[in-house]
């Protein structure tokens, strides 16, 4: 399948460019693409990381509980900086 994704270059301008998505990544899941604020995606990215997992695992942990999974818990949300 051929998609059109946006890309980001060394000098920093985005362009679109046309990406062959392949299926089957990483941990043999097929990769999905979804459109989320860059400040949104950069947060999540820095209170992932101060939590000791990644964005891939809180999204995927989101997506079996919303499913219904048997075995699924809602993802722990992180308190804000200051809150007792």
């Amino acid at each position: 399948m051929r998609v059109m994704t946006q890309t980001t270059s060394s000098s920093g301008g985005r362009h679109d460019t046309l990406s062959d998505v392949t299926g089957r990544v990483g941990r043999g899941t097929a990769r999905q693409t979804v459109r989320i604020d860059e400040a949104d995606w950069e947060k999540l990215g820095v209170r992932t990381a101060e939590a000791g997992t990644d964005r891939s695992a809180v999204i995927r942990a989101f997506v079996d509980w919303y499913n219904g999974r048997p075995d699924a818990e809602l993802p722990a949300r992180p308190s804000e900086k200051g809150d007792a």
